[in-house]
């Protein structure tokens, strides 16, 4: 914490850490984990950081940027969403149900203002500050959901001293501190609390104090700029404190960016490697003058993400279409600093992941919701491991918040080949006779995707329409999807289409790659606009039409890179497209696929409906 800026922003902290805070805690924790577990990094910040302390906008933030945990302020009584208050407690713990994010450990820094060493309220604050603990942890105990139990339970809180509450350089303060540690301390043992001091007081100081109070409650919360601006060696404290004394860290550089300040992460990170840290790291501050904090703290995020990732196993680099004992299909990437998966439909990350050894890991995706208007979620998790003959094979487990369910979904998983380095030269592609895909007349050649859902295709006036009364942009309805019986490789395909405003459909290329059916005017713009390839590639200009008039698509897809001419004209000029996007029916890129129309989504009309083979081999790179 900087101390500095402590009284210009009245800021409150807390903090978190499971390594110190009791045996049992620690023994479950280390034993989950398989023999040769790779360091796993946790990622938090400071609610004051983003100056939404004691509300549940810090928690909302942290899952925007990826973020696992939330240090939550405890102030004196009656501040913001005070978790002295069931009801606070309450919000808070659904806020964290919601979001994934979870409390990673409480501060109490009022204590600047109302100093420890001195003050008879101050311990009184503490007191309080472990008892609210407690009742957290004793209500997480009930919660049929463990993984949330786990979340709303935080053991670790900071006992910062600055401003007012300063001791270094003041034996008698120290002292004075010890005392009242030493009374504190046994509350905090009972029930598993670790109370972790920030100072300016270096590494010699703060072993004296530990010591001298004699209590494994007590340890250290290591903050990086603070002890670097008082010309403390970290490097060599971090190292020599190692995890005995060391509970949870800041990261933060004074007045700078994370990976743009005088501070080696990397370097801190080589340690902490060494040392086996499994704490919380929190970003703090780390804000350059005249930048906001939630600007900064979003930079930050992803410096840190960048710094303190695992090392993804060699042998699973690369792309992977899942093959789900389900029949969903699903899509993997992994690279060298993050995960990508989609089940079918969604975001596809990136996802938080923790190398396990050096041939697995294990990732969590978002929480899936089971229906529309439902509070049940799902929380998905995948552990993938590389199989002795070159597949993947993991399982992804869906467990429901309410502890009602959990399903486990085997899978294996083929290697994609890499993207070709350059895109192809339609120059040199020949192309075979036009094939008309629709006849005008009825539904020859076409048949629904799914057999237990609406039909609501049909040919009337020439024209092929999909009827159905959903008028929404959600993902999903009742109604069938509609594809080919014909499965084909690269291709033109020329379409007219149809779609009224506020209207959403589209066109699968392979079953894999959706060009986005929507009129001029749609909300569903950037990525989801008309033009696009839903998700992946965005037009270089919006060509559409206002709803209700009709639009045509020309799109050519050879090597994986695509074309688009939306109206005569050209706004995807043969483009690399990476990944299947959402609602993909297949995920192997090398496959040939059928042409798939969104059936399930709004009302919309399409004719003149012609494919293009590819015959030649002769489209070679430049």
């Amino acid at each position: 914490m900087n101390f500095r800026l402590w009284d210009d922003c009245d800021m409150i902290s807390f903090m978190k850490n499971l390594l110190l805070w009791n045996l049992t805690a620690a023994v479950s924790i280390l034993s989950a984990l398989p023999s040769g577990a790779q360091p796993t990094y946790r990622l938090g910040t400071c609610d004051w950081s983003i100056l939404s302390p004691l509300t549940v906008d810090s928690f909302l933030f942290a899952q925007e940027n990826q973020l696992e945990g939330i240090q939550y302020t405890f102030g004196t009584a009656g501040d913001g969403l005070d978790l002295r208050e069931r009801k606070h407690r309450d919000t808070i713990r659904q806020t964290v149900a919601d979001s994934g994010v979870g409390i990673a450990s409480m501060g109490l820094t009022v204590l600047n203002k109302i100093p420890l060493s001195s003050s008879d309220q101050a311990e009184q604050l503490v007191i309080e500050c472990i008892e609210t603990m407690a009742t957290l942890k004793a209500e997480a105990d009930t919660l049929a959901d463990r993984d949330l139990a786990a979340k709303v339970a935080p053991s670790v809180l900071l006992l910062p001293f600055f401003a007012k509450g300063d001791i270094n350089g003041q034996p008698e303060l120290i002292e004075a501190t010890i005392v009242r540690l030493k009374r504190l301390a046994p509350l905090a043992e009972q029930h598993g609390i670790t109370l972790a001091l920030e100072s300016l007081l270096d590494e010699v100081a703060h072993r004296h104090i530990i010591d001298s109070v004699g209590s494994p409650a007590v340890t250290v919360y290591y903050d990086t700029a603070n002890s670097a601006r008082m010309g403390y060696d970290i490097y060599a404290e971090i190292k020599s404190l190692g995890t005995d004394y060391i509970s949870e860290i800041h990261l933060k550089v004074n007045g700078a960016l994370l990976d743009q300040g005088d501070i080696d992460f990397l370097r801190i990170r080589s340690i902490l490697d060494k040392i086996g840290y499994t704490g919380w790291l929190i970003l703090e501050g780390a804000c350059p003058k005249g930048m906001d904090r939630q600007t900064a703290t979003a930079h930050n995020a992803i410096a840190a993400r960048r710094i303190f990732a695992p090392t993804m196993p060699t042998a699973l680099l690369g792309d992977w279409s899942l093959d789900l004992e389900n029949d969903e299909p699903a899509w993997l990437s992994l690279s060298t600093d993050e995960v990508r998966m989609r089940p079918y439909i969604g975001r596809d990350g990136p996802w938080p992941w923790t190398q396990l050894n050096d041939d697995s890991i294990r990732f969590t995706l978002r929480p899936l919701r089971k229906e529309k208007g439902s509070k049940i979620f799902y929380q998905q998790e995948a552990v993938v491991a590389r199989h002795s003959d070159g597949q993947l094979v993991g399982t992804l487990t869906r467990t429901a918040n309410d502890g009602s369910e959990t399903v486990e979904i085997p899978f294996t998983g083929q290697a994609i080949p890499p993207m070709p380095e350059q895109a192809p030269d339609l120059s040199k592609v020949r192309y075979g006779e036009r094939i008309s895909l629709f006849n005008g007349q009825d539904l020859t050649g076409w048949r629904p995707h799914e057999s237990d859902k609406i039909n609501g295709w049909s040919v009337q006036d020439g024209l092929l329409i999909n009827t159905t009364p959903k008028t929404d942009f959600s993902a999903t309805g009742a109604h069938a999807n509609l594809r080919t019986e014909e499965v084909y490789d690269d291709f033109r395909l020329q379409i007219d289409f149809l779609i009224g405003k506020d209207r959403n459909s589209g066109i699968y290329l392979r079953g894999m790659y959706e060009a986005q059916v929507v009129d001029r005017d749609s909300r569903m713009q950037g990525l989801q606009g008309v033009g696009a390839i839903f998700s992946r590639i965005a037009p270089s200009e919006n060509a559409g039409k206002v709803g209700g008039e009709w639009q045509s698509y020309d799109i050519t897809l050879v090597d994986r890179h695509i074309t688009v001419i939306l109206n005569g004209t050209k706004v995807i000029d043969n483009q690399p497209v990476i990944g299947p996007t959402g609602g993909a029916i297949h995920t192997d890129p090398m496959a040939p696929g059928p042409i798939y129309l969104q059936g399930d989504h709004t009302s919309v009309k399409y004719r003149n409906i012609y494919l293009h083979p590819i015959i030649s081999t002769e489209h070679i790179s430049h």
